[in-house]
This record gives structure tokens, sequence and C-alpha cells, in this order.
């Protein structure tokens, strides 16, 4: 069992964590930069991204042109994904069958997840070799939130999708056709970890509220994840 904390989520090489609700994270919407609080490091808010979603605070997008940036950072292998998405709109986002972006590293390698417009979450891979896209069979729906969470082992070429702590009927996946994940170091242009628009064009913007975001240098097992979902449902459901 991995080590837990106050709130018992797994922390146990959790390696990038962002909490709006957290102070120390963001002060609030009159603020334009955002804190991990793993790291030193900042990212920033572009255009007008702020607001709640009830009494618990969340980064609000209005699929336009808001989104909020981080630089990279150096890890290999495996890893876990994790955020919270709270959609207010399935309407088409500027290219056919999608209606947002939530998640973008970067562009070579790339990890990005888009909302489609049936609610299904589908995830993009490019390491060294291709791009594959995988697409969930369940979906998520407007006005609710949903914890959305992606686990990738490239040393067995594996990776699963869970929404609200359930792992998809669409995992495993098979990866090896993306070949192998290494990051270290700033390679072009597109080294920034973006929330809410397609990273590289500038596109697909979401629409929605989006919150307690991680990033582990490790694959959590199904009852870690679940352990997360039971961790923060009531702050959202």
């Amino acid at each position: 069992m991995a080590t837990t904390t106050g709130i018992n989520i797994v922390t146990d090489n959790l390696v990038f964590s962002i909490d709006p609700m957290n102070p120390k994270s963001w002060s609030g919407p009159n603020s334009d930069t955002i804190n991990d609080l793993k790291s030193s490091s900042t990212g920033s808010i572009f255009y007008d991204t702020s607001g709640s979603y009830g009494a618990n605070k969340s980064f609000t997008f209005d699929g336009a042109d808001d989104y909020f940036s981080f630089p990279q950072f150096d890890f290999t292998s495996t890893h876990t994904i994790e955020f919270w998405i709270n959609p207010s709109s399935l309407a088409e986002a500027g290219v056919t069958g999608y209606a947002g972006t939530t998640f973008a590293w970067g562009f070579d390698p790339s990890i990005r997840f888009f909302l489609k417009t049936n609610g299904q979450i589908q995830y993009y891979l490019l390491a060294t070799t291709a791009q594959s896209y995988y697409t969930s069979v369940g979906s998520v729906s407007i006005n609710n939130w949903f914890q959305i969470t992606h686990t990738a082992n490239y040393n067995t070429s594996t990776a699963n999708m869970y929404i609200n702590g359930i792992k998809d009927s669409s995992s495993p996946q098979n990866i090896a056709a993306s070949g192998n994940w290494n990051y270290t170091g700033a390679s072009n242009n597109y080294d920034f970890i973006d929330f809410g628009r397609n990273v590289n064009n500038n596109t697909v913007f979401y629409t929605g509220d989006l919150s307690a975001l991680k990033i582990y240098t490790r694959v959590l097992d199904e009852n870690e994840v679940l352990q997360n979902y039971n961790a923060l449902k009531s702050r959202f459901t």
C-alpha cells in the first residue's frame, strides 16, 4: 500500500500536483499564477481562466481562448496522470467530433486528452515511433464531475484508463506502436504542459471546469486509483 496523507491521497512518486482549492497552489480568480505543490515550478494562466464550482474551487474555461501552461519536466518510462473534469458543453470545438482538450503534454513526445462530442475520452500518444489514439467506451456528461485517470507503462507497453476510479472496458491498451517514452529536456517550441487547449495548434479549447491534477512517475494500481477517487469524491459529487 502506498504512503498517504491526511485526506488519503496516494503520494508515493507524486511529482506534480495542482489543486485550485489549496491557496498554496492558487490564490484564486484574481491570480494568473499557479504553483505546483510538489516542486518550485509555476504555471501561467492565459486570458480569463478563473472561477468556482459551488463551494469547490476549480479552474473554469470558456471554450474560446482560456488555458494555463506549465513547463515540462523530466520523467521516463511509466507514469499516471489524473484530473477531475466537469464539462459544461460537448459542442464541437473547431475539429469534427471533438469538444475540447483537457490536458496536452508537449509535441514530441506527447500525451493529450481530448473530450469527444459524445462524451467519450480519447487520449493521444506519441513517444518515439508513431502516433496512436485510444478512446474510452465509457463517457462523461455535462454539468457533472468525473475523475479521469490514465496509467502508462512503456516497459510493458500497456496503458489503462479509468473513469471515477473504475477501469474503462477499453483497457488495457497495447501502446507498443508509440515507442519508448523518454523526456529529458526541452526539444522544441512546444515543451509545455497545457490545460484547456491543444498545445501545438491553439485549437480545440475546453469548455468547463478542471481541478485536482496529478502526475506520478509510476503506474498506480487499481486499488490506488480508486483510493484517490474516494478521497475526493465528496468534494465534487
